[in-house]
């Protein structure tokens, strides 16, 4: 850790009350008969337009914070089971819009913006006091610059939570850990420690330029007394069978989703003394021998290069996120990990010229809350997973390997991820919101 962790002091609280965020700030939610679980978006405004020359100014993330407690200030009957960072395309002159499920992006310069998702229900304590966030970055330590034709090094994931658990037994959370997140920061051109900023929400991408991706840990947590809790990863990555061709075009065989997450299932149930906070995918950089056809998946890596004129293939892990108190936790009952994806309905498939469409976030939500209603399941935590288009027609929910080629226009459909104890049967098809028809001449469409 190179430095102290970013964004710790002045997130004490909000100020005076304030009114939900509008609809540019959040996503309107479906009124419900019986409220499980929902999401409120919160995403960053321009301070200042950009023009052909100059980029746009966005508001910062930790000013996404304290909108975010002024709106649990105004809520308190709810209480927040995870936060998520989020990143969509944005626009020179308007915000972006974190109700779109489908997230273009061409092979030319584009801005991205980064925004807050909380996921929240009803209390299960009627104690009055409304809940609000606090949340650190902890930023890996550099350990090799890089230069013009090298790139910069860093400190491996062991090495940045064993730093992470020293400052955290000197300077503990004021609260509860809800939520401890791997986010990505990219970069491009040449990278120096002056321009490392996890809370910049808004940078500019080309898909013909190389990338390094930086990850940082982000934890949320609800503030409160101190809990004294450090906190680990444990990180489970598909089993890879062959090597593909990137001159054919294929890709390696691997484990399917449901497996893995199986594996995961595995080892938390012989735990003992942990608190699980959140599952989530991510998604990780195989590296193929140019002399032979061994491949290496390392998840301890830190960062990563995508190389804009090559191809890069990764593969979707499952990292499990958990706290560990200090004092022993009692013996209880062990967790049944389950999964349950909910994938925008497609209203029509893309082609030469034109790309597909989904359904927007807030629908896939309305069919997500009326599937917890029906079943009752216990919501451990959830993700908002960027699941590729391919061939501009279909998505595979369970596929763990994907590649990025050089010049190609990828398209990608956001779709919502519940991480559950125990399993459930399915609804009837009339306790669900109904499913719109399927596009038109063809038989493709995606599997909910």
């Amino acid at each position: 850790m190179s430095e102290k962790p970013l964004g710790f002091e002045g997130l004490a609280g909000a100020g005076a009350s304030a009114p939900p965020p509008g609809y540019s700030q959040a996503t309107p939610q479906p009124q419900q008969p019986s409220l499980r679980l929902a999401y409120q978006d919160f995403f960053p405004q321009i301070l200042k337009t950009g023009g052909t020359l100059s980029a746009p100014v966005y508001e910062r993330f930790d000013v996404l914070m304290q909108r975010a407690n002024q709106w649990l200030q105004s809520n308190p009957g709810i209480e927040v089971k995870t936060c998520e960072s989020l990143e969509k395309i944005g626009h020179r002159k308007a915000p972006a819009d974190p109700d779109q499920s489908v997230r273009h992006e061409a092979r030319d310069k584009h801005h991205m913006v980064r925004g807050l998702r909380v996921w929240y229900g009803p209390k299960s304590t009627s104690s009055g006091n409304p809940e609000q966030l606090g949340y650190i970055n902890c930023v890996p330590g550099c350990l090799k610059a890089g230069g013009f034709l090298s790139f910069p090094e860093f400190e491996r994931l062991d090495v940045v939570l064993s730093k992470l658990n020293g400052y955290l037994q000197q300077q503990p959370l004021p609260g509860r850990i809800v939520t401890i997140e791997t986010q990505d920061i990219k970069f491009t051109g040449t990278w120096s420690p002056n321009v490392m900023d996890p809370d910049n929400s808004c940078w500019l991408e080309s898909g013909k330029a190389a990338k390094l991706y930086l990850f940082i840990i982000r934890i949320f947590y609800i503030m409160g007394p101190p809990q004294y809790e450090e906190v680990g990863m444990a990180d489970f990555v598909p089993e890879v069978q062959g090597s593909g061709s990137v001159f054919s075009f294929s890709l390696p065989a691997s484990e399917p989703f449901h497996s893995v997450l199986s594996r995961a299932h595995a080892w938390i149930k012989v735990q003992q003394g942990i608190r699980i906070t959140n599952v989530k995918t991510l998604d990780i950089k195989m590296h193929n021998s140019a002399f032979s056809s061994r491949i290496t998946i390392d998840s301890q890596q830190t960062s990563y290069i995508e190389h804009g004129k090559a191809t890069t293939v990764y593969i979707r892990a499952v990292r499990v996120a958990y706290a560990r108190p200090r004092v022993p936790l009692p013996p209880s009952q062990p967790l049944l990990l389950t999964y349950r994806t909910f994938v925008p309905a497609q209203l029509r498939q893309g082609g030469v010229m034109s790309i597909p469409s989904y359904e927007y976030q807030h629908e896939a939500l309305q069919r997500l809350m009326a599937w917890l209603n029906a079943t009752g399941a216990a919501v451990l935590s959830a993700e908002t997973v960027e699941l590729k288009v391919h061939q501009r027609k279909h998505t595979d929910e369970e596929g763990s390997v994907y590649a990025e080629f050089g010049k190609e226009v990828v398209v990608y459909v956001s779709a919502l991820r519940l991480y559950m104890h125990g399993f459930y049967q399915e609804p009837p098809p009339e306790a669900l919101p109904a499913m719109p028809p399927p596009p038109k001449g063809s038989s493709d469409c995606l599997v909910m």
